[in-house]
């Protein structure tokens, strides 16, 4: 019997009393096979290869809701297309791994050899990528199961931009997966996928009397070391980190560099120290303090762990309850784009990978741009104020 199936129709065939096995096939979708048995219903997927019709189970009814089975059997049916036996495949696929596995086993040891923290990563699959998508075989993550992902992450108020931040971790673990040919897994769900539309303009820097306050708070801070970590995270534009495991080795105070030999893009690279941050530096040396450690804790004798105590003390005292530890390097780029240095420079100072990620500071100089206009105006003035004179003598 063919009908279009529906939830509430399988579960009453499957729930109506009966003494043998019935089948049903789907007029909506070809190949679709549902079987009532006196203990319940399950599905199939029939087909022909080698001139031999087949039947290929999926899945008991309750186990998986009609979606998936329809997702599946469309699988099913491009494998067949591509002269597949879609029987065989799914016993090659019977061994590969779920997300959680391979994350745990594979990629999360193999990103811990090359950055220098794996956070992040961390972050990015326990708390948003595992619990939507659990311990389903990757083989079974598909493009529309990642458009719901997402979907979701929409409608719980995450930013297109860290929803992209989850899908490139997500399309990177396929990438490895592909290349160290992981049994099951033949692509990759984000292979083109595209990513959200960002609004990723940085808006959220100090303005003079806003650091005037912050300066106030600081100075009143119970952590002692919390005003020289600011200072110097201003001046350098350094990532937290890399100011919290800041060693003195790292630092050439006669050729007034700073080397991080580890920094986030997984290269080392130089900073240069300013007078400002020089200073901070020999102020630092005064002290006498026996430690490797540029900032080490005073409860430890090792670098801080975490600020947030003292920097939330010190922030809602002056002020910036919305200011985040992050903001001062985007202070720090900020007041370089406005005082006219080139996004390049900007860049290496900063060490960002792709000048792209640098670009979203272009919009906080208005004016240089609007100076950058006036050598157009000295090249091409006359002819523009000439073609005015033209319209006058018309008008």
């Amino acid at each position: 019997m063919k009908f279009h199936f529906s939830e509430d129709v399988l579960h009453s065939l499957a729930t109506a009393p009966a003494q043998r096995r019935r089948r049903f096939t789907d007029s909506l979708q070809r190949g679709l096979v549902f079987d009532a048995t006196p203990s319940g219903g399950y599905f199939y997927f029939r087909y022909t290869f080698g001139g031999r019709q087949r039947l290929l189970g999926l899945g008991k009814l309750g186990a998986a809701d009609l979606g998936h089975i329809r997702q599946r059997v469309t699988e099913l049916t491009h494998q067949l297309v591509d002269g597949h036996n879609p029987a065989l495949i799914r016993g090659e696929r019977a061994s590969a791994p779920s997300l959680g596995e391979f994350y745990r086993e594979r990629y999360l040891p193999h990103v811990r050899t090359y950055k220098t923290t794996t956070i992040n990563d961390s972050s990015y699959f326990v708390n948003h990528l595992l619990p939507f998508f659990g311990e389903t075989p990757m083989h079974r993550i598909t493009r529309s199961e990642v458009s719901r992902f997402v979907s979701r992450k929409l409608e719980e108020g995450f930013k297109p931009s860290s929803i992209n931040r989850y899908l490139v971790a997500l399309r990177f673990a396929f990438n490895l997966a592909l290349q160290w040919e992981v049994p099951g897994i033949s692509k990759n769900p984000l292979h083109r996928y595209r990513l959200l539309k960002e609004n990723n303009l940085i808006n959220r820097f100090l303005t003079v009397e806003e650091t005037l306050r912050l300066k106030a708070a600081l100075a009143e801070s119970a952590n002692q070391d919390l005003a020289a970590i600011v200072g110097f995270l201003l001046v350098t534009g350094a990532r937290k980190t890399e100011v919290l495991e800041a060693r003195w080795e790292q630092f050439d105070l006669e050729r007034r560099q700073w080397r991080i030999p580890k920094s986030k893009s997984g290269y080392h690279r130089f900073i240069p120290i300013s007078d400002a941050g020089l200073q901070l530096l020999r102020k630092r040396q005064a002290l006498g303090i026996q430690s490797p450690w540029l900032f080490p804790s005073p409860a430890t004798g090792k670098p801080y762990v975490e600020l947030y105590n003292a920097w939330n003390t010190a922030r809602r005292r002056a002020g910036l309850a919305d200011l985040r530890i992050h903001d001062l390097r985007h202070s720090f780029a900020s007041s370089l784009v406005n005082g006219g240095a080139p996004l390049y420079e900007v860049q290496k100072l900063l060490g960002h990978s792709n000048i792209r990620t640098t670009e979203r500071y272009a919009h906080l100089a208005p004016e240089r741009l609007l100076g950058s206009m006036r050598i157009s105006d000295a090249a091409f003035g006359d002819v523009a104020e000439a073609s005015s004179q033209q319209l006058e003598l018309f008008a």
